[in-house]
């Protein structure tokens, strides 16, 4: 069952084609590092098909990742998911973008994404023979909770170590701490999972995690208070 595969919520985005009941992917591509991925997605998109010979008809469902990230990023990743669907008639598969960073270690981890002024994006899991399993849904943790919410983690993925090294320092110090790119094969495996439960839509519908308010509605909000 061929899939494409979109994840871009933070400045690491990658796209892939891959065999959602297989749990195999044939090809990956990154997209520059950044939060540009309305320049590049399309395109590579585009490129990634040719390169495997398929067409956007020899899909058989769209695999995206929902956030919480960025808010311009997670939004180009599913308009262009629900295009695909749209025009070819496919199933959209939505999963947590926080699923695709895991250790290459086993033991408990979390998925940080920082959040900025909101504190972080986590998600907790645990790794086990490079197989991972997330535990409850990602979230938005202040920063005065984070500590406990890293209580027992052993490793910390996020896809930019520097800005939650600088917020973050007391805290990641008792955590060793891996920068990565959102590794296709854990995004595919957790959307086998929800597309062999039945967690998927077949009218292209997803709801983004976007888990806290946008910059612009805060400052609204300050003002009205």
């Amino acid at each position: 069952m061929n899939v494409l595969v979109i994840e871009t919520a933070t400045e690491r985005a990658v796209i892939a084609l891959a065999d959602i009941e297989g749990k195999k992917v044939f090809r990956e591509e990154r997209l520059p590092v950044g939060l540009r991925s309305s320049d590049h997605l399309v395109p590579l998109v585009e490129t990634l098909l040719q390169a495997q010979g398929w067409s956007a008809s020899d899909l058989d469902a769209v695999v995206v990742g929902v956030g919480p990230g960025s808010y311009t990023g997670v939004r180009v990743g599913v308009a262009v998911a629900k295009a695909i669907v749209f025009a070819h008639q496919l199933p959209l598969v939505a999963v947590s973008s926080l699923c695709g960073f895991v250790p290459e270690q086993s033991g408990v981890f979390a998925a940080v994404v920082d959040a900025r002024i909101g504190g972080a994006y986590v998600q907790k899991g645990e790794s086990v023979q490079g197989a991972a399993l997330f535990h409850g849904a990602p979230q938005l943790c202040p920063p005065e909770q984070l500590p406990a919410f890293l209580s027992g983690v052993q490793t910390v993925v996020t896809p930019h170590a520097t800005p939650l090294q600088r917020r973050f320092r007391e805290v990641l110090e008792l955590c060793s701490v891996s920068e990565c790119w959102p590794d296709s094969e854990a995004i595919l495996a957790q959307a086998a999972r929800c597309y062999s439960s039945g967690e998927y839509s077949e009218d292209g519908s997803c709801q983004i995690l976007y888990l806290r308010k946008t910059q612009a509605e805060m400052e609204q909000q300050n003002k009205k208070g």
